[in-house]
């Protein structure tokens, strides 16, 4: 995960820099190139992301020179706690108080739409590796903000088209991982197996 968070951290730079530049000879005066790290660092998906996408995202910074047209790059990181109200208030704060440009990565999908609506309000980029939700390029799409990974619908797709297919007509099922209510991405892939010309009884996805 942590290089797909450095690519999403370099195209982030690169956006940052197109929908904010101004030009002129006082580009060696202008502040630094503020983009933030948003996710989990302490809780679940820690491990996921966490310190490894701040990681990646410093990596990057050292990959470009640590500047780019004459703008000192600076990371910096937060921790969302799995909460989409902490995730919002740290966004607004970061894009309204502390100048950043540009937020990454934010996995868990309630974080992610709420750093979307506030991006969006503010004319900000956000690019997301983490979550799966496709509400994201779905109903709650932004013009400034980024899936750069896998969504839900892509991953119902592939895993219940192929399971249907290998299993053919006989069908195949798979232990389910929790005892509550299919999830929404659970069902989005037993709609897609029909079409595979099969059945399969799927647990539950990310």
């Amino acid at each position: 995960m942590t290089h797909v968070v450095a690519r999403a951290f370099r195209t982030g730079v690169l956006l940052a820099l197109a929908l904010g530049w101004s030009g002129g000879p006082a580009i060696a005066q202008s502040p630094p190139l503020r983009i933030g790290v948003l996710n989990d660092q302490s809780g679940m998906y820690a491990d996921l992301s966490g310190p490894g996408s701040v990681v990646a995202a410093t990596m990057a910074v050292e990959d470009a020179g640590g500047a780019v047209l004459g703008r000192k790059i600076e990371v910096l990181t937060g921790d969302h706690q799995n909460k989409a109200d902490v995730g919002a208030g740290i966004a607004s704060h970061w894009y309204d108080a502390q100048g950043v440009s540009a937020i990454v990565d934010v996995p868990v999908s309630s974080v992610a739409l709420a750093v979307q609506d506030i991006a969006r309000t503010r004319h900000k980029i956000v690019l997301f590796s983490g979550p799966g939700t496709s509400d994201l390029t779905g109903k709650a799409c932004s013009p400034t903000g980024f899936a750069w990974t896998f969504d839900t619908i892509a991953l119902a797709n592939g895993t219940g088209s192929r399971s249907s297919k290998r299993a053919g007509t006989r069908g195949s099922s798979s232990r389910p991982t929790t005892r509550s209510a299919p999830r929404p991405s659970t069902m989005l892939a037993m709609s897609f197996v029909p079409m595979a010309g099969g059945w399969s009884a799927l647990s539950a996805l990310p």
